[in-house]
């Protein structure tokens, strides 16, 4: 008979060593053999190559699309799309258990973005070049895409005793993660609590929300009130953007986003300078975003309670107008949203099930492309999931299942702003310059959606000496309606991915995966005149942009150790 369990995550300093653990494998820690047994310092380092091919034949209505070519054209079928050294290292320094330091870093190096933008040769040799000057990555991409490095945690932590009552305190770059989600980084109360790198989640469906945060500066405080009850709180002092697939890469949807320095048409016409705008200064500052977490266990479970107080990370193109006309593109973020948020986690059946209620206040609702100023309103938002052990069976050894389901909707859009709003019923576009006319399908946003994720992964143990091998299933799918925030999620819009997983000794692992998005999209009007071999091209709109990458099914193979 099979058996399931609760697997439910404990408390976020566990979750902190089992994501680290995870990435270097178990027991590879480097320890450091000293006199003093109250100091224990760790070294760790891990190593990862990935290699990865398209699989999928280029759709040619895409590929003929200017502002789409070069991300079609950057690889053809059968090509590597990725070819990537990383290297993770990892420094905790632990004094008496309660105080010390932790400093991480990353850096890679990919061969397979080497060189130059690649577009298609119709309007190469038509002289329209694609949407990079000169046919020239960005500084952003080649840094991000190319060879780098950053520095990621990098705080001190410690303990004050304020009478019977422990105050544990961390202070510098490190990430904060509320709530009870497990997959979506855009309805929860952890919502822009920390940069996600939608890079990565993009590349590898499946990753867990927290998986995706990345650190920032700030002041943050856990307190134990009573052995039921926490308090906790946080100051930031930094802001840094969400992280989007760059324009021209391969898991991008349109080349001219989202970092800027590129044009919007051919010919230097309608520049996009990102986050810097041309005599404008959209990005939020550094300091003001703050938050505070009541939670308390008792027989009915695990009760949260949030407030948050914040400026948002996910950005919204804006236009630049002069004489009526639009002349420049620019990201814009909305400031001084506030976010009210409950959680309630409890073990049901042998199942770990959470689950949240958020309303967001003064938030961006999903904005026409080039308007004038964010459309800001109300949402809600909802989630609950999931997380199972399953026993013994005659098929599998064991096997982990984690589901969730979302729910967003609009509450109230401003009277300022709704002539900014992307939605069915206030400024639909059928074009992604804003003409009116579209609807749902071409990305329109509307009062209510539900989306859904899933991740099933089988285990069988020692099928070799030394060797378990998994199998991670995952789907994901918008189920009803579009989002009306950003990224919040679009109808019948998602990805699927397939893999074989072999671990040996817990020291060397070994991963295959398959990896496919899927979406609609839909031809829209002429916008320049025939190109030679080509014909007149044409304006999309989708629903997502999962669509417009729905021909670049990938195959990776990954091996990862840590020393």
């Amino acid at each position: 008979m099979s058996a399931i369990r609760l697997v439910r995550p404990p408390s976020r300093a566990v979750v902190g060593v089992a994501v680290a653990a995870s990435l270097s494998g178990s027991a590879m820690a480097f320890q450091f053999d000293l006199d003093n047994p109250d100091l224990q310092v760790r070294w760790d380092n891990t190593v990862r190559y990935n290699v990865g091919w398209r699989m999928e034949d280029r759709d040619d209505t895409l590929g003929d699309t200017w502002a789409l070519q070069a991300g079609e054209y950057r690889f053809d079928k059968g090509e590597i799309i990725t070819n990537r050294v990383d290297l993770l290292t990892e420094f905790d320094a632990v004094y008496k258990m309660y105080y010390g330091f932790r400093v991480s870093g990353a850096a890679w190096y990919d061969w397979a973005y080497d060189g130059d933008v690649k577009g298609n040769p119709a309007y190469q040799a038509a002289g329209l070049g694609t949407a990079y000057p000169g046919n020239k990555y960005s500084s952003t991409v080649k840094r991000y895409y190319t060879h780098s490095g950053e520095l990621l945690d990098a705080f001190m932590f410690g303990r004050l005793n304020l009478g019977t009552v422990p105050l544990d305190v961390k202070f510098g770059r490190h990430n904060i993660y509320w709530g009870e989600s497990l997959f979506s980084p855009i309805h929860g109360v952890s919502y822009s609590q920390g940069p996600v790198d939608f890079r990565k989640a993009v590349a590898t469906p499946g990753s867990e929300a927290k998986e995706l945060f990345l650190p920032l500066n700030q002041l943050s405080a856990h307190a134990q009130i009573t052995d039921t009850i926490s308090l906790a709180a946080q100051y930031y002092l930094q802001w840094e953007p969400y992280r989007i697939y760059e324009g021209g890469t391969y898991f991008t949807f349109a080349d001219p986003v989202f970092q800027g320095g590129t044009f919007f048409f051919p010919g230097g016409v309608l520049p996009y300078s990102g986050d810097v705008s041309s005599g404008r200064h959209e990005t939020p500052d550094d300091k003001g975003s703050w938050g505070v977490n009541l939670k308390a266990s008792q027989d009915f479970g695990t009760f949260g309670l949030y407030y948050r107080r914040f400026d948002d990370k996910v950005p919204a193109v804006l236009g630049t107008f002069s004489g009526g006309a639009l002349v420049e593109l620019h990201n814009a973020y909305a400031e001084d949203v506030k976010l009210w948020g409950v959680s309630l986690s409890k073990q049901i059946g042998g199942v770990s099930v959470g689950s949240e209620v958020v309303h967001r206040r003064n938030t961006a609702l999903t904005t026409v492309f080039g308007a004038p100023e964010l459309a800001r309103g109300d949402t809600w938002h909802a989630l609950v999931n999931a997380v199972a052990f399953i026993g013994k069976t005659p098929v599998f050894d064991s096997a982990t299942l984690l589901a969730e389901l979302t729910y967003s909707r609009l509450d109230k859009v401003y009277r300022s702003t709704r002539g900014n709003f992307n939605h069915v019923d206030h400024v639909c576009s059928s074009d992604p310059f804003g003409t009116p006319g579209g609807g749902k399908s071409d990305g329109c946003a509307t009062d209510d959606a539900w989306g859904f994720s899933a991740t099933f992964t089988p285990l069988w143990y020692q099928v070799f000496p030394g060797v378990d091998l998994t199998m991670p299933i995952h789907y994901d799918r918008g189920l009803k309606g579009n989002s009306p925030v950003p990224f919040g999620g679009n109808e019948d819009s998602g990805t699927w991915s397939i893999g074989l997983g072999a671990d040996y000794l817990g020291k060397y692992k070994f991963d295959v995966a398959y990896t496919d998005y899927f979406g609609e999209y839909t031809k829209g009007a002429n916008i320049f005149g025939g190109v030679p071999g080509i014909g007149p091209t044409q304006m999309y709109t989708s629903n997502g942009g999962n669509a417009l990458i729905h021909d670049r099914g990938w195959l990776s193979v990954t091996f990862k150790t840590t020393f």
